[in-house]
């Protein structure tokens, strides 16, 4: 599906299913008004267009995804991610659809070929600027100080980034070799660590589909990786206990 309206939609009604906001309308514009801020939109500290304009709104924003302006990609992902904040067209979610659209975008141009690189730990560090900011625009129609904030925001999210493959590539060489120590089994070893990169938790049932191996073989191949200190044990059950890779999903909380 192209980057588009119908696209945010379908990304919004998956994103807010189960979770806060699964009553508010998932995957519909809205049609009432909403409001950021107070209890009420008389105490709200920012109140979005009226429901009777985002069809107009909505088809300036799909336009200026794609209007070939010959704008540097970086500074139009800031301004896409402004309108799209301002206009809030969804009753809850908005914030979450907003930064996932800078992803998106950015993938779109072929700046980012995986979604290594992600803001939001930026602006909610920096909460009350990026507020104040986007304020500014609707108020004064300030985008400079906004679009600075904004390509500060991906400067240190990209360092950040990058340093956190550099940790990955290291934990990873180094494991490896401890994996290949297992000998008989390093092939199947090798194949089940791998795994862990996609997806760090593992059960034993887990292992014996991935490995084609029998539940006790499988079991020995997990407490091996438990004695090489690469898994622990995350949730306690009879049968089917859960295992994390620790370390590198702690490479992530840092």
């Amino acid at each position: 599906m192209p980057l588009s309206l119908r696209m945010i939609r379908e990304i919004h009604s998956i994103l807010l299913k189960d979770v806060r906001g699964q009553h508010k309308c998932p995957g519909e514009f809205r049609k009432s008004q909403n409001w950021i801020g107070g209890h009420s939109i008389n105490t709200a500290s920012y109140i979005p267009p009226a429901p009777q304009y985002l069809n107009g709104l909505l088809d300036n924003f799909e336009k200026f995804l794609h209007a070939d302006d010959k704008m540097h990609p970086l500074i139009k992902t800031a301004l896409i991610h402004s309108q799209f904040e301002i206009i809030h067209p969804f009753l809850d979610g908005n914030g979450r659809i907003g930064r996932l659209l800078i992803n998106f975008y950015l993938a779109h141009k072929g700046i980012l070929s995986k979604p290594t690189m992600y803001i939001s730990k930026f602006f909610k560090k920096h909460r009350k600027q990026y507020y104040e900011y986007l304020n500014n625009i609707t108020i004064n129609g300030d985008f400079e100080r906004w679009i600075k904030f904004f390509l500060e925001g991906i400067i240190e999210t990209s360092k950040e980034a990058v340093n956190k493959a550099r940790n990955i590539k290291e934990l990873r060489e180094t494991h490896t070799v401890k994996v290949q120590s297992l000998l008989r089994i390093s092939e199947k070893a090798i194949k089940l660590y791998n795994c862990l990169f996609n997806k760090p938790t593992v059960a034993v049932d887990d292992v014996c589909v991935m490995l084609d191996l029998t539940y006790p073989n499988a079991k020995k191949m997990i407490d091996k990786f438990i004695d090489l200190g690469i898994l622990k044990l995350f949730v306690e059950r009879k049968r089917n206990k859960i295992y994390v890779y620790n370390d590198y999903l702690q490479l992530f909380n840092d």
